[in-house]
């Protein structure tokens, strides 16, 4: 029940005028979080290096941030009501592979979840 997911690492403007995928792996539920620290993803090290790599050329207008999602139908939903804009219409990421099924396992315990009172899950 681990790969239930398909978790995403995404690009977010800072004024929510678009975004850019990064990679998609398999793994656990996770709400939308910004990451602060990539090394809490425990993800292949191959993906470690690219990922930390687009993550310090895009920092000056763009914010790192994982997500889970059933499929990308569903995210593009997801950050639409959360109002962003130019989302792109297809699955084209910067980096992996462009299958869920090929996508690599990883594990996201180890990242800190923000605390809310009334989250609304779809």
């Amino acid at each position: 029940m681990a790969s239930n997911y398909t978790v995403w690492i995404y690009l977010g403007k800072r004024d929510k005028d678009g975004i850019k995928l990064v990679s998609q792996f398999k793994g656990k539920k996770i709400l939308a979080t910004r990451i602060k620290n990539l090394s809490e993803i425990n993800m292949p090290a191959e993906y470690y290096d690219v990922i930390q790599g687009i993550i310090y050329e895009n920092r000056f207008l763009y914010e790192p941030w994982i997500e889970s999602a059933d499929d990308f139908a569903s995210l593009r939903q997801t950050l639409k009501l959360r109002g962003y804009t130019n989302i792109p219409v297809a699955n084209v990421q910067l980096y992996g592979s462009m299958s869920s099924i090929s996508a690599p396992e990883i594990n996201t315990t180890n990242i800190p979840q923000a605390a809310t009172m009334i989250r609304k899950i779809n």
